[in-house]
């Protein structure tokens, strides 16, 4: 008997769980307790599946229970996993430390690839390029991957006068560019605002065999057209990008409403929504929250607060990044009694909300000059910080002390602080 058995799963055991920072580790033993098998290979397609929702926590929790097992034995792509992992969860320097101490026979290619990668998500441009030439150096630096990398890397900084280096380079040592290539370069002349040389770049790609145009590249044509007003010929892609997509993909639906709604197309959301249903008998709390951005986004609250209900009729596991959509969207249109309705709601639930709702909620309150009311929530949201996760926007701290010194509230303002000592965010 497998990680399946009976009708239960062992990932939706996870799932359920909800809360990114509650331990996993005990539903693991409890399920080999019970009896039943979990073999490496349905460990390390859990550990896919919550790094593809960005359950990161969880993920490494499960990566280092198998080391610390000493039945599953490790291979070099379950180091560069935990890397990441590690990366994310912990913050760089954990990582470089757990790299620096790997024995030398796992320093290669995989784990090598993973640090650069962490440098270029951290936009530490100095590391990376060091790091980059040490790959070079050993031989590891063969395929087109890590150049992507450093064009990511080089784009997200702006130094784009350093883009066609890397183009040459990867000429000169025979580096083929793929799609990710294609689409970096896209991305940064458009940032350049250099349309022609984007549908340069297009022509480069439908001459080259080797690399098909697929509904990502579509996608990510369709939204440089979209930021550059050009919205006739966004429409035109995006109608592409539906007849070049896999309806298999979940992700293709999510990205195809989200840019419709970008381009101001309520039919094509409406559309591709109808659409994605009659694919998939059953949707994701991803589907649901690009449904509900997109319908705010195009001003359609009612529509958003049908498919809220939609959503919660489904009974997926909870995820109160759909509620706070529609909490924000209350709060920004100055609808507090529909916010707190919501939130009444979610109160009678049994997951406790996190910090991002309940600061939301404070924004709301603030913006109607009901302290007492903004600094109840913002503390409910404070209290709800975990470490490494949520952090508070200083601008709602701050306008939450100017009320309590402007009325002379020096009592409250006192436990306030003291709230912030305790969350180590004081100087925030």
């Amino acid at each position: 008997m497998g990680a399946r058995a009976g009708g239960e799963n062992v990932f939706r055991r996870i799932s359920k769980l909800g809360n990114p920072n509650c331990d996993v580790i005990p539903e693991l033993r409890k399920w080999v307790y019970e009896g039943k098998s979990l073999g490496k290979w349905e460990l390390q397609i859990i550990i896919k599946q919550l790094r593809k929702y960005r359950r990161y926590q969880h993920a490494l929790q499960i990566s280092e229970w198998m080391d610390s097992c000493g039945r599953y034995g490790s291979c070099l792509a379950d180091r560069a996993i935990r890397l990441d992992l590690i990366a994310k969860v912990r913050g760089i320097a954990c990582a470089e430390n757990y790299f620096d101490n790997l024995p030398k026979v796992s320093k290669i290619q995989p784990t090598y690839g993973a640090l650069l990668n962490s440098y270029v998500r951290e936009n530490l441009m100095e590391k990376a390029e060091v790091h980059m030439k040490k790959m070079e150096d050993l031989g590891y630096a063969t395929t087109t991957l890590p150049y992507n990398e450093l064009l990511t890397l080089y784009k997200n900084r702006g130094k784009f006068e350093k883009v066609p280096l890397v183009i040459q380079k990867m000429e000169k040592n025979n580096i083929p560019q793929d799609r990710f290539t294609y689409n970096i370069r896209m991305s940064i002349c458009a940032a350049m605002s250099d349309i022609d040389a984007v549908e340069k770049i297009l022509e480069e790609i439908q001459c080259n065999p080797m690399v098909d145009i697929d509904w990502i590249t579509c996608g990510n044509l369709a939204n440089i057209y979209i930021k550059a007003g050009l919205l006739d010929k966004a429409e035109l892609t995006l109608k592409e990008m539906e007849n070049n997509m896999d309806r298999r993909e979940r992700e293709a639906f999510d990205s195809l409403i989200t840019l419709y709604a970008s381009a101001g197309n309520k039919d094509g959301v409406t559309k591709t929504w109808q659409l994605l249903k009659s694919s998939f008998p059953r949707l994701t709390n991803m589907s649901f929250i690009c449904m509900l951005a997109s319908l705010v986004k195009l001003g359609d609250l009612e529509g958003a607060e049908n498919i809220f209900k939609e959503w919660e009729y489904a009974g997926l596991n909870y995820d109160f990044r759909v509620p706070n959509i529609l909490l924000d969207a209350y709060v920004k249109k100055g609808l507090m009694e529909k916010a707190e309705l919501v939130l009444e709601h979610v109160l009678e639930g049994t997951e406790k909300p996190i910090s991002k709702t309940w600061e939301i909620i404070a924004e709301g309150y603030l913006k109607n000059s009901q302290i007492d009311k903004a600094v109840h929530a913002m503390n409910k949201a404070l209290l709800s910080m975990k470490r490494g996760g949520w952090q508070p926007k200083p601008t709602n701290l701050l306008s939450i002390l100017k009320h309590l010194q402007e009325r002379g509230d020096v009592v409250c303002a006192e436990q306030y602080l003291n709230i912030l000592r305790d969350m180590n965010i004081e100087s925030k």
